[in-house]
Protein backbone atom coordinates (compact mmCIF):
# COMPACT_ATOMS: atom_id res chain seq x y z
CA UNK A 1 0.00 0.00 0.00
CA UNK A 2 2.88 2.34 0.81
CA UNK A 3 4.38 1.80 -2.67
CA UNK A 4 1.07 2.65 -4.37
CA UNK A 5 0.71 5.85 -2.32
CA UNK A 6 4.30 6.82 -3.12
CA UNK A 7 3.71 6.37 -6.86
CA UNK A 8 0.48 8.39 -6.71
CA UNK A 9 2.29 11.14 -4.81
CA UNK A 10 5.07 11.25 -7.41
CA UNK A 11 2.59 11.50 -10.30
CA UNK A 12 0.59 14.15 -8.42
CA UNK A 13 3.74 16.24 -7.82
CA UNK A 14 4.62 16.06 -11.54
CA UNK A 15 1.07 17.15 -12.35
CA UNK A 16 1.17 20.12 -9.97
CA UNK A 17 4.62 21.17 -11.15
CA UNK A 18 3.76 20.94 -14.84
CA UNK A 19 0.46 22.87 -14.54
CA UNK A 20 2.31 25.77 -12.91
CA UNK A 21 4.73 26.11 -15.82
CA UNK A 22 3.71 28.84 -18.24
CA UNK A 23 5.69 28.17 -21.40
CA UNK A 24 5.22 29.89 -24.72
CA UNK A 25 4.91 27.94 -27.96
CA UNK A 26 8.26 27.36 -29.57
CA UNK A 27 8.98 27.94 -33.27
CA UNK A 28 10.40 24.76 -34.79
CA UNK A 29 11.70 24.12 -38.26
CA UNK A 30 8.29 22.93 -39.42
CA UNK A 31 5.57 24.63 -37.33
CA UNK A 32 4.87 26.38 -34.10
CA UNK A 33 4.65 23.68 -31.45
CA UNK A 34 3.70 23.59 -27.78
CA UNK A 35 6.16 20.72 -27.29
CA UNK A 36 9.89 20.33 -27.75
CA UNK A 37 10.40 19.09 -31.31
CA UNK A 38 12.15 15.76 -30.58
CA UNK A 39 12.56 13.43 -27.62
CA UNK A 40 15.37 10.99 -26.90
CA UNK A 41 15.24 8.77 -23.86
CA UNK A 42 15.15 5.45 -22.17
CA UNK A 43 12.24 3.55 -20.67
CA UNK A 44 11.68 0.42 -18.63
CA UNK A 45 8.73 -1.87 -17.95
CA UNK A 46 8.01 -4.64 -15.47
CA UNK A 47 5.73 -7.60 -16.28
CA UNK A 48 3.95 -9.50 -13.55
CA UNK A 49 1.34 -11.81 -15.12
CA UNK A 50 1.98 -14.89 -17.37
CA UNK A 51 5.64 -14.04 -17.77
CA UNK A 52 7.48 -12.19 -15.05
CA UNK A 53 10.36 -10.02 -16.09
CA UNK A 54 11.49 -6.64 -17.35
CA UNK A 55 12.01 -4.71 -20.55
CA UNK A 56 14.34 -1.81 -21.21
CA UNK A 57 14.76 0.30 -24.33
CA UNK A 58 16.39 3.39 -25.77
CA UNK A 59 14.25 5.35 -28.20
CA UNK A 60 14.03 8.43 -30.38
CA UNK A 61 10.66 10.15 -30.77
CA UNK A 62 10.29 12.77 -33.50
CA UNK A 63 7.31 14.88 -34.48
CA UNK A 64 5.57 14.04 -37.72
CA UNK A 65 2.77 16.60 -37.25
CA UNK A 66 1.90 19.13 -34.58
CA UNK A 67 -1.10 21.34 -33.86
CA UNK A 68 -2.02 23.42 -30.80
CA UNK A 69 -3.48 20.57 -28.75
CA UNK A 70 -2.48 17.50 -30.73
CA UNK A 71 0.82 16.06 -31.90
CA UNK A 72 1.60 12.88 -33.79
CA UNK A 73 5.03 11.40 -33.19
CA UNK A 74 6.97 8.51 -34.67
CA UNK A 75 9.05 6.40 -32.31
CA UNK A 76 11.95 4.07 -33.06
CA UNK A 77 14.61 2.46 -30.91
CA UNK A 78 16.22 -0.71 -29.62
CA UNK A 79 15.65 -2.73 -26.48
CA UNK A 80 16.11 -5.89 -24.46
CA UNK A 81 13.52 -8.06 -22.74
CA UNK A 82 14.07 -10.76 -20.14
CA UNK A 83 11.07 -12.76 -18.92
CA UNK A 84 10.22 -16.23 -17.61
CA UNK A 85 7.14 -18.09 -16.42
CA UNK A 86 9.09 -20.41 -14.11
CA UNK A 87 12.22 -22.50 -14.45
CA UNK A 88 10.96 -24.15 -17.69
CA UNK A 89 10.69 -21.11 -19.98
CA UNK A 90 13.02 -18.13 -20.13
CA UNK A 91 13.13 -15.50 -22.85
CA UNK A 92 15.98 -13.04 -23.33
CA UNK A 93 15.74 -11.15 -26.58
CA UNK A 94 16.72 -7.99 -28.39
CA UNK A 95 13.87 -6.13 -30.10
CA UNK A 96 13.28 -3.04 -32.23
CA UNK A 97 10.15 -0.98 -31.45
CA UNK A 98 8.33 1.02 -34.12
CA UNK A 99 5.32 3.04 -32.99
CA UNK A 100 3.22 6.13 -33.54
CA UNK A 101 1.92 8.22 -30.63
CA UNK A 102 -0.94 10.68 -30.42
CA UNK A 103 -0.16 13.33 -27.78
CA UNK A 104 -2.97 15.52 -26.48
CA UNK A 105 -2.96 18.53 -24.14
CA UNK A 106 -1.40 21.92 -23.33
CA UNK A 107 0.72 21.66 -20.17
CA UNK A 108 0.15 17.97 -19.41
CA UNK A 109 -0.02 15.47 -22.21
CA UNK A 110 -1.99 12.28 -22.61
CA UNK A 111 0.07 9.85 -24.67
CA UNK A 112 -1.59 7.08 -26.70
CA UNK A 113 0.61 4.80 -28.79
CA UNK A 114 0.25 1.87 -31.17
CA UNK A 115 2.99 0.04 -33.00
CA UNK A 116 4.99 -3.15 -33.31
CA UNK A 117 7.94 -4.84 -31.66
CA UNK A 118 10.26 -6.77 -33.97
CA UNK A 119 12.09 -9.57 -32.12
CA UNK A 120 15.42 -10.12 -33.86
CA UNK A 121 16.13 -13.68 -32.65
CA UNK A 122 12.72 -15.10 -33.60
CA UNK A 123 12.18 -12.78 -36.59
CA UNK A 124 8.62 -12.12 -35.37
CA UNK A 125 6.55 -8.95 -35.22
CA UNK A 126 4.06 -8.43 -32.38
CA UNK A 127 1.50 -5.63 -31.84
CA UNK A 128 2.15 -3.06 -29.12
CA UNK A 129 -0.20 -0.61 -27.32
CA UNK A 130 0.63 2.18 -24.87
CA UNK A 131 -1.48 4.59 -22.78
CA UNK A 132 0.14 7.09 -20.46
CA UNK A 133 1.20 10.55 -19.41
CA UNK A 134 4.02 12.66 -20.80
CA UNK A 135 5.60 15.76 -19.35
CA UNK A 136 7.58 17.44 -22.13
CA UNK A 137 8.32 21.19 -21.82
CA UNK A 138 7.89 23.43 -24.87
CA UNK A 139 11.35 24.90 -24.44
CA UNK A 140 12.96 21.44 -24.35
CA UNK A 141 14.82 19.87 -21.45
CA UNK A 142 14.20 17.02 -19.03
CA UNK A 143 11.08 14.99 -19.87
CA UNK A 144 9.16 12.14 -18.22
CA UNK A 145 6.82 9.45 -19.54
CA UNK A 146 4.74 7.09 -17.41
CA UNK A 147 1.99 4.70 -18.38
CA UNK A 148 0.87 1.15 -19.11
CA UNK A 149 1.79 -0.99 -22.06
CA UNK A 150 0.47 -4.18 -23.60
CA UNK A 151 1.98 -6.31 -26.30
CA UNK A 152 0.72 -9.60 -27.65
CA UNK A 153 3.09 -12.49 -28.16
CA UNK A 154 3.25 -16.25 -28.55
CA UNK A 155 5.04 -18.50 -26.10
CA UNK A 156 7.23 -21.11 -27.73
CA UNK A 157 9.09 -24.02 -26.22
CA UNK A 158 12.79 -24.79 -26.70
CA UNK A 159 12.25 -26.44 -30.08
CA UNK A 160 10.22 -23.41 -31.29
CA UNK A 161 6.70 -24.90 -31.12
CA UNK A 162 3.83 -22.56 -30.26
CA UNK A 163 2.48 -23.16 -26.76
CA UNK A 164 -0.04 -20.34 -26.29
CA UNK A 165 -0.88 -16.72 -27.08
CA UNK A 166 -0.26 -14.28 -24.25
CA UNK A 167 -0.63 -10.60 -23.54
CA UNK A 168 2.21 -9.01 -21.60
CA UNK A 169 1.29 -5.84 -19.79
CA UNK A 170 2.83 -3.72 -17.10
CA UNK A 171 3.78 -0.26 -15.89
CA UNK A 172 6.29 1.79 -17.88
CA UNK A 173 8.40 4.75 -16.86
CA UNK A 174 10.66 6.69 -19.19
CA UNK A 175 13.14 9.51 -18.76
CA UNK A 176 14.62 11.60 -21.51
CA UNK A 177 15.50 14.91 -23.02
CA UNK A 178 13.36 17.01 -25.38
CA UNK A 179 15.09 19.29 -27.87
Amino acid sequence: MFKVLTIILIFWSFYIYSTELKSKPRKTKFRTSNLGANFIGTQGAIYLKELKGYKGSIFFDFFAESEKRFAITLNMGAGYISASNDSTLTSREIFIPFSSHLIYGFNNYGDFGIGTLYFIDRKKITPYFYVGYRYQPASGGFSVKAGLELFLDRLTDRINRDIQKIGLYGPVIGLGYAF
